[in-house]
């Protein structure tokens, strides 16, 4: 899919109002259908079964009157239902949770239910007709308006059910690991395309010829959400541009700062700088697309807001760091992209100066739950088994040296907060596996 649509259907997906207007379209069309349908069986047989409604028009008026304002009060209902659920979620788990529960679709078909049942009554009472004993009464509409209070009484059971698991704390973390895994997959899919490391970029970027730098600059303030990579390529290539990238999603924008320097061998038209500043995509707040580091600070805040004093809730953070250790775990087995592309002539074209790394990922999902973490043992000590199990899943020697100077800082900083011995012996044995692991010599627990 095309990166654009993508990102417009990202903010269809996370709005309330759209399959709920989709659903009001579709039961005003349904609506127009049971009358058509109507018409054709009046005078049949059939139409006396017992499926079809059978008795007059004052009744069947009703019927579908009492069905009508039953539905948009219970949609009243389920709306402030939401609501409630929502401001708990941004105070529990933080305001940045939010978009991802609108992302729910049991809520927005909950919602979009009440409200086109609601519209498909309105629409079959407006031809009811009742005149003296020529009444005109679609029998099969009013039938159907009963089957879809029947079917509506069940979603909302299920709505009750299902906001009541979604908000509980595992439940959102396990959602907000989806996004994580997926975004994954879009920006480290298991495959990568070539890409050539250059260890010194002066003895392969060919300026010669190219003297004419010039600076892109940003259109708007806000967050990068994605970048239309395909497009980006095209424009460079086909121009015979080389471009520094100096920014990637996720990054907060200010308008009319640069963003890139395109190095060419004459003038870049405007026209074309205007380009290339479109295949940014600019909004007001950050998303997953293509930004792998939002879900991990998303779990990450989860955690920080268990970890305050408001809250001392140890166990939501320690499954925060499960989660975070099963995606430094997949993330330890990407290959990650070059920040350098060439052209099929081999000719270096775009160089990523802000290419994610497993260092800046893995100090994102642990650095500031370290710190908070000070003096909690149970925390600390689940951090350390984290470091373990993602250290044996490693490839590199670099990102071995990453993990091993966090495990020494998380090591230095439990020694200096906590000072009940057996917490203290308890918290060394798991560091004690992470360094036989490592190769390091064995430690010995502290006397005091």
């Amino acid at each position: 899919m095309n990166i654009k649509l993508s990102n417009i259907w990202e903010y269809l997906r996370s709005s309330l109002w759209f399959i709920p207007v989709i659903m009001t379209a579709l039961s005003v069309g349904l609506a127009f259908g049971m009358l058509q349908l109507d018409g054709v069986f009046k005078g049949h047989q059939i139409s006396d079964s017992i499926w079809f409604y059978a008795g007059g028009g004052d009744n069947a008026r009703a019927i579908l009157s009492t069905i009508a304002s039953s539905m948009i009060t219970v949609a009243g209902v389920v709306f402030s239902i939401t609501i409630i659920a929502l401001s708990l979620s941004s105070t529990q788990f933080g305001p940045r949770l939010l978009r991802t529960f609108m992302k729910d679709t049991s809520t927005q078909l909950t919602l979009g239910s009440f409200v086109a049942s609601y519209i498909y009554c309105l629409v079959v009472l407006r031809n009811v007709i009742t005149q003296n004993d020529a009444d005109q009464i679609p029998n099969l509409s009013v039938a159907f308006a009963l089957v879809l209070t029947i079917i509506n009484i069940i979603v909302l059971i299920h709505f009750i059910h299902h906001v009541s698991t979604s908000i509980q704390a595992e439940s959102v973390i396990r959602r907000v690991s989806k996004e994580l895994y997926a975004s994954m997959d879009r920006v480290f899919p298991e495959e990568l395309g070539s890409g050539t490391e250059v260890e010194h970029l002066e003895q392969h970027l060919d300026l010669a010829e190219r003297t004419i730098t010039s600076d892109v600059f940003h259109k708007e303030d806000g967050y990068i959400q994605a970048i239309d990579d395909e497009t980006l390529w095209k424009l460079i290539t086909k121009n015979d541009l080389v471009m520094e990238l100096n920014v990637k999603p996720g990054d907060h924008v200010v308008k009319g700062s640069p963003f890139c320097t395109l190095h060419s061998r004459s003038p870049v038209p405007g026209e074309l700088m205007k380009q290339i500043a479109g295949t940014l995509i600019v909004g007001y707040y950050r998303t997953s697309e293509q930004d792998i580091e939002f879900s991990i600070d998303q779990l990450s805040e989860i955690a920080l807001r268990a970890l305050s004093p408001s809250l001392n809730d140890p166990f939501t953070a320690m499954a925060c760091i499960n989660h975070l250790c099963s995606a430094l775990c997949r993330l330890a087995d990407r290959k990650f992209p070059s920040p350098y592309r060439k052209d099929e002539h081999g000719a270096l074209r775009l160089i990523s100066r802000r290419k994610p790394t497993f260092a800046s990922l893995f100090s994102a999902a642990f650095d500031k739950i370290r710190c908070s973490a000070q003096g909690s043992a149970a925390v600390l000590t689940r951090l350390t088994w984290a470091m373990t199990v993602i250290f044996e899943r490693t490839r590199t020697d670099g990102q071995r040296r990453i993990i091993t100077q966090q495990a020494d800082l998380l090591y230095e900083s439990a020694m200096r907060t906590i000072e009940e011995p057996h917490d203290r012996t308890d918290l060394l044995e798991h560091y004690s596996v992470f360094a036989k692991v490592n190769g390091a010599p064995g430690l010995t627990a502290p006397t005091s």
